[in-house]
């Protein structure tokens, strides 16, 4: 895992929010990093153009310099519990301002709010956790609920295991959180068996094609399970037959997990559209907090 030396916290003033900064505080706190705070300002675009009337600039002046005090005060939350901290407020559409801010600032963490979202609005407005999951140059930890917020209450870390390097970088880092916080481990692995129709030519897979390579799957997350043993670290290993992002949703539902850790490569463009993603799935309905590691920040 690499080190984690610059976090950076995406506030909207909200309650999930708070409760991002108050676990980016934390962990701040105890990697011994500096803490960056954001918040994005998107002016107010009302519609009274027909009208031919338009928001006073002093309104809008205003408003700016009343969400600059709310983000000085966040600050001085993470002052006090004495953590470096330098507030940035940006302005554009929020997601761009948080990844550009990543980037120039080579934060590793991204930390930020969720409340999730389903159906048409989701499908027409998608989510800014999704969308900073997607493209932010480093790991991003979603947060869910308060139960994270205090960075004392990690008792149980579920990790997505599909056994490429993604994955293992993944491993690594739950490795690393199960040892600062004493947590019990889970890994999941999802069987993939897309098999092709083949029907129509009457030819059948041979007997036992799914029963081998579950076998092989359950072998090589034992392999994993004895890695993580080295580490010092107990695992519990859990081979699903169901898609991925079912398989992590359910059984982080079942554990009660506080966190999901699982690796992410990020797609564009229409191959996204068309395929989406299975941490950007997890995501929106986990019913916890879920840390997506970069492939590059591992």
């Amino acid at each position: 895992m690499k080190p984690i030396k610059s976090i950076l916290a995406a506030v909207d003033f909200s309650k999930s929010s708070n409760s991002a900064l108050k676990a980016a505080i934390g962990l701040a706190k105890l990697f011994s990093a500096e803490l960056h705070v954001v918040h994005v300002f998107e002016t107010p675009q009302p519609h009274f153009s027909p009208y031919g009337l338009s928001i006073p600039p002093d309104f809008i002046s205003e408003a700016r310099d009343a969400a600059a005090r709310k983000l000085e005060k966040s600050c001085q939350m993470a002052t006090a519990a004495g953590v470096s901290v330098e507030s940035h407020l940006g302005s554009a559409p929020t997601v761009r301002p948080i990844v550009d801010l990543a980037r120039r600032l080579g934060a590793d963490l991204i930390v930020m709010g969720t409340r999730g979202q389903t159906g048409l609005r989701h499908l027409v407005l998608g989510s800014v956790a999704e969308h900073t999951v997607r493209d932010a140059p480093c790991s991003v930890l979603t947060v869910k609920g308060g139960g994270i917020a205090a960075m004392k209450t990690i008792e149980k870390i579920l990790v997505a295991v599909d056994f490429s390097e993604y994955a293992d970088r993944a491993l690594d880092t739950a490795v690393e959180f199960a040892k600062q916080f004493s947590g019990e481990l889970h890994l999941v692995h999802a069987l993939d068996m897309r098999i092709p129709q083949m029907s129509q030519y009457d030819f059948a897979f041979p007997a036992g094609f799914i029963e081998d390579a579950e076998r092989a799957a359950a072998s090589k997350l034992d392999v994993l399970v004895q890695k993580v043993a080295a580490e010092g670290v107990t695992a519990t290993p859990h081979l699903s037959g169901v898609p991925a992002a079912s398989a992590i949703v359910d059984l982080a539902e079942e554990l009660g997990a506080d966190l999901i850790i699982m690796g992410t490569r990020g797609h564009t463009g229409l191959k996204h559209v068309l395929l989406g993603s299975v941490a950007e799935r997890t995501l929106r309905h986990a019913p916890c907090s879920v840390l997506a590691v970069k492939a590059s920040s591992a």
